[in-house]
């Protein structure tokens, strides 16, 4: 019985709690050392902080533990899902409130006699004696959201900012040295008619705006100076709309009430709970749940079918989407995370050929990826991971580079043509037979994926998709499909495509 035991413990908690220390370190310091102390470009804190840990944790569950549920005799054939959700949360959650703790802890509060300091100064915090708010000056921006579960709430939010200067006689010389910012917020039904709703929203904002005025700014424990936030951007745009200032700093300042040693608030407790509440539920999991072979046996092998270039593209792919949707880029974001132009090609960036087929915000791309997810299901086994791979990013630097050339003042990104580049390997193996020698199985082969490459690039010319990408990945994906046919070892040709043992 304890052999048993130290075998369980071994097959199953030891690679979650290794999995988890090492997730949560490294993700924790490449989030510091790449976009807090090298700052190579900005990114909103809450993807950084939230959503990367929730998409990245999936990599660590997926490929050292979730493979091991499978040794488990679960009950109901349905309750396996409790399991990966235990081992994907117990990942997520602590990496999650780590980053949350590490950011607010590792801020530093400076004293500042004048707010002319502040430019000099660089800190998170700051405790100022002589400032002058010009709430007379203040600019609004208001916002409208619908939330709740079924769209029932209609929220009315208003950011005001107002300049700063360091004393009242300042105000006329036309320069301010920070915004002074605060943010005032509504919900009411959605179900209100527009009448209803438009009179709430005017009596709100003529009452905040009247707080505002009368609020007494200087009664606060410090200043925090807003990062890389999504209400930074709110806020931002109400700075736009002062005529008189707007153009003079971007330096953004929130009053705290609170202590600045209570800045971390209860995190780091919420995150010890989670390190033993997580794996306490993942040990008594693993010890009570029967095996699926009797326990006096050795645990069987964890070798296992699978073909993880595909899935780890498909996860780039999903994660850019999932990204892209939460930040909205525009052109210069794009252009900055290497989107490719002629351009910026002629200047010698060729680089961007290649980055560019991991930026993806067409919602078209998801039904991509779920077809190249089932075309490296069938291909990756026969030609391997490196000539996948390698087809991939082939068959989507043509497509790029073909766009390119006919739209040269277009911006090129998007993994459309790498997918549809593998679609071609695919076509040309089975017109080559390399599938199966069954003539009717051949045609049924040919029929469906022409079938999904003409759909494809119909959807392409409908859409904002870049479909002459697609035609020049394809075209490439077809060239490459009839080059790795005629290396493919005699052996193979008969092979239906299976899955090898890991």
């Amino acid at each position: 019985m304890q052999n048993n035991v130290v075998a369980r413990i071994k097959t199953f908690f030891l690679p979650f709690m290794v999995a988890l220390l090492l997730f949560t370190a490294v993700y924790s310091l490449l989030n510091w050392w790449l976009f807090t102390h090298l700052a190579i470009f900005p990114v909103e804190e809450d993807i950084l902080d939230k959503t990367l840990p929730l998409i990245l944790a999936f990599v660590p569950a997926w490929y050292w533990v979730w493979p091991r549920i499978a040794l488990l005799d679960i009950w109901h054939d349905k309750s396996d899902f409790l399991y990966y959700l235990i081992v994907y949360m117990g990942l997520a959650l602590p990496a999650i409130l780590t980053q949350y703790y590490i950011r607010n802890e590792r801020k530093t509060l400076v004293q500042l006699q004048t707010m002319a300091e502040i430019s000099q100064r660089s800190a998170e915090a700051y405790q100022v004696k002589q400032w002058y708010v010009g709430k007379e000056y203040a600019s609004v921006w208001t916002q409208v959201s619908i939330e709740g579960k079924h769209s029932n709430l209609f929220v009315f939010s208003m950011y005001v900012t107002a300049p700063v200067f360091n004393t009242a006689s300042d105000t006329a010389v036309g320069k301010c040295l920070a915004w002074y910012g605060a943010k005032y917020r509504t919900s009411m039904s959605n179900k209100l008619s527009d009448e209803e709703k438009s009179t709430r929203c005017d009596d709100f904002f003529r009452h905040s705006w009247q707080l505002f005025q009368e609020r007494t700014v200087y009664d606060c424990s410090y200043l925090e100076r807003q990062g890389h936030t999504c209400e930074r951007a709110n806020f931002l745009r109400a700075v736009y709309q002062n005529n008189r200032y707007n153009n003079n700093t971007d330096i953004l300042l929130l009053p705290m009430t609170r202590p600045f040693s209570a800045r971390t608030g209860s995190s780091l407790w919420w995150l010890l709970g989670t390190l033993l509440l997580f794996p306490a539920v993942w040990l008594m999991v693993c010890l009570k749940t029967p095996l699926k072979q009797p326990e006096g046996k050795p645990v069987i092998s964890l070798r296992r079918r699978w073909n993880p270039v595909t899935v780890i593209l498909c996860w780039c792919i999903g994660s850019s989407l999932l990204i892209a949707g939460l930040s909205r880029p525009g052109a210069d974001e794009l252009t900055f995370w290497g989107a490719v132009s002629r351009p910026l090609l002629v200047r010698g960036q060729w680089w961007r050929l290649l980055t560019s087929l991991f930026l993806n915000i067409a919602p078209l791309l998801g039904l991509y990826t779920a077809i190249l997810y089932l075309a490296g299901y069938i291909l990756e086994p026969v030609i391997r991971g490196k000539r996948f791979l390698f087809a991939w990013l082939l068959s989507g630097m043509a497509g790029s580079l073909l766009s390119i050339i006919v739209y040269p003042d277009r911006l090129s990104f998007g993994a459309s043509g790498a997918i549809l580049g593998i679609w071609g390997v695919m076509l040309m193996f089975i017109l080559r037979r390399k599938f199966s020698q069954d003539l009717g199985v051949v045609l049924l082969y040919v029929m469906a994926v022409a079938g999904l490459l003409v759909l494809f690039l119909i959807l392409g010319f409908k859409s904002a998709g870049d479909s002459v990408a697609d035609i020049g990945g394809l075209t490439a994906g077809l060239v490459i499909g009839w080059i790795y046919a005629r290396k493919l070892p005699d052996q193979q040709q008969e092979e239906l495509p299976e899955h090898k043992s890991a």
